[in-house]
């Protein structure tokens, strides 16, 4: 019984890892694809903040639904 235990943990680790490995290769992925505007580092407006922010939740949409299909690895 302590070997099963210790099979399942080691698979429950090993999953973890992997896990991390494929939300550390996807962040990379979405650092590679959006790169926001300079001016969006420090919006001199209320009106360009949304800008930025608009430009921000439609890139991340779109690498949402590519990334689901497996158009960007």
């Amino acid at each position: 019984q302590l070997e099963a235990k210790a099979a399942q943990t080691r698979n429950e680790m090993e999953t973890a890892r992997l896990e991390q490995q494929e939300a550390a290769r996807k962040d990379a992925a979405w650092e590679a694809f959006f790169q926001p505007r300079k001016v969006c580092d420090n919006p001199p407006d209320s009106d360009t903040q949304v800008e930025c922010g608009n430009a921000h939740m439609r890139a991340k949409r779109e690498f949402e639904e590519r990334w689901a299909r497996g158009e960007i690895l």
